[in-house]
This record gives structure tokens, C-alpha cells and sequence, in this order.
């Protein structure tokens, strides 16, 4: 059966393939990578056992997804480790470093406005609750956070990004962590 007019979702996405970017444009499949599982083991991973090469144009390929008009959503399992924060996870999308300071797939970085509607639009398309969720407008939950910095400034250098800080999360307009007392 096919699956075209259908909501489907892939996740993890570590290496995909050129021909499954372009199936998954077609049907209008989403994915959900995640950034930070690159950033820590798997850049290394996929070079020693595959090959450089193989690791600069298949792991995690943001941008040729997007570019083929795939909507790729920003994923991070709940796991408490200070390298899924979606700050780190922001830097790592935009400079496509890793641990080690090598740059896999330059080709995959993304501008930090694309991130953020990996973080946030196209997150809320891929759990199917763009109604609710995703931007800020009237009627939808008012999920929010307050950052001590703009991501989007570009004065803070690419790797300085993950040193943002959340001062405050807001979840259906109320107060869930942090202050938004300006002191």
C-alpha cells in the first residue's frame, strides 16, 4: 500500500543514503536526527569502520534532507547528560564538529534559523501537534523558554552557542523551571 498523503516519521537517521532522501522527499516522509549522538561517538565510528568519505556525506545529513524539502525535526532522547542540551544540540547542527574537533560533512551544516525550526515548527509537525505546539500564537500552549542570549545574534561566535543558557521554561504558560524575575 502506499503511503503517499500519509504521515510518516523515521528517527535517529545516522546514515541515509542519497536515494532514501529522495524517497523520503517524495512521500513526504519527516525524520528526527539527533545531533549529539554524532557530536560524542559516531563520527569517529563511521569513519574507522566505514571511511572518511562514507562518514562526510551519509552521517546525519541535515541538509541535504532539507535541501531535497524533507522537514527534519530536532530529536534528543531523555537522557541526563549535559551534551543533549538543545543549545549543544544547536551548535552542533551549525559547525558539525565533533568531540575530537573534526568537522563531519561540512555540507550538512545549517543556518541557526533552520535549526531552530528543527527545534521547534517542524518538531511539532513530527509529533503531529502543530496546532498546539511550535510558535507562538493564539490559541496554541504557550511552551516556552527565556535564554540569556539570542541564538540567532550573530555576534555570538557558532561555537559559543551551547553556552546559552535557559533562564526559564515555560509549559502551557506556566512557570516550569527557572525564573523570569529580571534580577
Amino acid at each position: 500500500n502506499s503511503i503517499s498523503d500519509r504521515r510518516f516519521a523515521l528517527d535517529h537517521g545516522m546514515m541515509i543514503r542519497p536515494d532514501l532522501r529522495e524517497r523520503s522527499a517524495e512521500l513526504g516522509v519527516m525524520w528526527s536526527l539527533q545531533p549529539t549522538l554524532f557530536w560524542r561517538r559516531y563520527g569517529a565510528g563511521v569513519s574507522r569502520v566505514y571511511g572518511e568519505e562514507y562518514a562526510h556525506k551519509w552521517l546525519f545529513p541535515v541538509k541535504s534532507l532539507i535541501d531535497k524539502g524533507v522537514k527534519v525535526a530536532y530529536g534528543a532522547d531523555t537522557h541526563n547528560d549535559p551534551e543533549r542540551h538543545p543549545m549543544f544540540g544547536l551548535e552542533v547542527l551549525v559547525t558539525r564538529k565533533t568531540r575530537d574537533g573534526r568537522v563531519f560533512g561540512p555540507q550538512e551544516r545549517i543556518d541557526r534559523e533552520t535549526a531552530l525550526l528543527m527545534m521547534t515548527r517542524w518538531g511539532s509537525e513530527y509529533v503531529m501537534a502543530e496546532d498546539k505546539l511550535g510558535s507562538l500564537e493564539a490559541g496554541k500552549l504557550a511552551d516556552l523558554v527565556l535564554l540569556n542570549k539570542n541564538p540567532l545574534d550573530p555576534n555570538i561566535p557558532d561555537e559559543d552557542l551551547s553556552e546559552i543558557k535557559v533562564l526559564a521554561t515555560i509549559i502551557g504558560g506556566k512557570l516550569a523551571h527557572g525564573s523570569i524575575d529580571p534580577e
